[in-house]
């Protein structure tokens, strides 16, 4: 009884008879034991679904850190506010068992239900509860709920992301992220600890930011464990006992199940169960094309350039839907190396003629193209319009108008020469370029690929106005 009172695992068998352990369960509460005891300050767990990730992060922790501390402030959040609330009930129902009361008699909730909070009166809801006569209090709220006005010394993170629908969706990627630098993050107190537990679902999604962002300087470090559903050739922890091959839970699902389910869906599979969604299989090019050797610094950018080429891809998208990308990119070629800066917004047609005129006089290509494809074609008629009034003398150029006649996924791939033998430079603090690198290492899987369009509208030009092919 003393050990469940020390450690997540023996906590968790103390207070769930029917709990079965596996190795990963050790060291994943291993991991957790030394964020509660404030060892480490940051953790993020990486698991394949119903691997009881969130009944130790979600369900037990919670409880066993009360337990322990009645004065903790806990702040859990998932990806749906029904979600988060049910998550908080199981802690609530946990706290109250005989178990939980033998454990810690000194921790306990109010006995009924309440909802404002007074002298003798504990707030206890589905969102919210605090700690009879003591400081702590734990509240759930789903990611991008509010949660203004609230603190934590342990904040969890526990799947934000809801499905494959969502993790897909830049846009959602973004409002995710954002909750977390606006919102989440900033609630931490001195000293808080953070964990984020989560199933892979994408390169960029939550944990795929947070890992890219520690190789920034002075960026918040995260000890990272990864446990995925088959053990790979290189060990992705130290502590997995399995051999090549072996399952993860065989328990729950062996080695034959594993495979059932990659034959389904191999991109998934990689992701969800393998948690690296950068090899998935199904994109052009592998994560290991895309090195730091693609990155331009600024101190690094070329002053000049042999050969200047614009070119603007004002397309929809795949579905032509409201609100995607245009893109302009301008390509610049010196000693060899091809330097990329890019401008990807959603915008309406005006603008996209006002930042094509910007980059322009930018850069002074010597090609300027834009693709005029049915209804764009205006664009290049209004991009004349506006530089014989405002811009000749200092332009000087006229817009080629290009026709695309062969699908995007067949022009975007003539690139690969270029990424093969790393011949691409792009700029690094150009938010275009970051975008359309994403946009290259999701293709042609991604949801967007106005970018690439763009960034091979720019090399193929110069072929077609009768100049040395780049």
């Amino acid at each position: 009884m003393e050990a469940a009172r020390r450690n997540l695992l023996d906590f968790t068998r103390f207070t769930k008879r029917d709990f079965i352990v596996s190795w990963h369960h050790r060291v994943m509460c291993h991991a957790i034991d030394r964020l509660a005891r404030g060892e480490i300050k940051r953790l993020i767990i990486n698991m394949p679904p119903r691997h009881t990730k969130s009944e130790l992060s979600s369900r037990r922790l919670p409880a066993f850190v009360l337990g322990r501390n009645p004065d903790e402030q806990v702040m859990a959040c998932s990806y749906g506010s029904d979600l988060a609330s049910r998550m908080n009930r199981d802690v609530q129902r946990i706290i109250d068992d005989d178990a939980y009361r033998v454990l810690f008699p000194g921790a306990h909730l109010s006995g009924r239900a309440v909802s404002h909070s007074s002298f003798r009166n504990w707030v206890r809801k589905s969102d919210f509860f605090e700690m009879v006569g003591r400081k702590g209090s734990y509240r759930s709220a789903g990611v991008g709920g509010g949660i203004a006005g609230m603190g934590y010394t342990l904040g969890i993170v526990d799947d934000p992301i809801k499905n494959r629908e969502e993790a897909d969706s830049p846009t959602v990627r973004q409002k995710i992220w954002d909750w977390w630098t606006n919102d989440f993050f900033p609630r931490r107190q001195a000293g808080a600890r953070i964990l984020v537990t989560m199933t892979r679902w994408h390169r960029d999604d939550l944990v795929g930011r947070l890992v890219k962002m520690m190789q920034e300087q002075d960026a918040e470090q995260w000890h990272v464990l990864n446990l995925p559903g088959i053990r790979p050739t290189a060990l992705t922890c130290p502590d997995d006992p399995r051999q090549e091959g072996e399952a993860l839970w065989p328990y729950f699902m062996d080695a034959a199940q594993h495979q059932q389910t990659k034959r389904l869906d191999r991109n998934a599979y990689a992701a969800l169960y393998d948690q690296n969604p950068g090899d998935a299989g199904g994109a052009e090019w592998p994560a290991s094309y895309f090195g730091p050797w693609i990155w331009c610094e600024p101190e690094h950018w070329p002053s000049e350039f042999d050969l200047r080429i614009v070119a603007v891809d004002p397309s929809k998208g795949k579905s032509d839907k409201h609100g995607d990308y245009s893109s302009i990119v301008f390509v610049g070629v010196k000693n060899g190396l091809v330097y990329v800066d890019a401008d990807l917004e959603r915008r309406p047609p005006h603008e996209i003629v006002r930042d094509t005129l910007k980059m322009v006089i930018k850069y002074r290509p010597q090609f300027l193209g834009i693709e005029a494809n049915q209804f764009q074609e205006l664009l290049v008629h209004e991009f004349e319009l506006q530089c014989g009034q405002r811009f000749t003398d200092q332009i000087g150029i006229h817009a080629t108008p290009m026709i695309n006649t062969i699908s995007k996924e067949v022009r975007v791939r003539r690139l690969g020469p270029y990424i093969v033998n790393r011949e691409f430079r792009f700029k690094r603090d150009s938010p275009g370029c970051h975008l359309l690198v994403d946009q290259l290492m999701d293709f042609p899987n991604a949801e967007h690929d106005d970018g690439p369009d763009g960034l091979e509208m720019a090399i193929r030009l110069p072929s077609e106005m009768g100049a040395e092919v780049l």
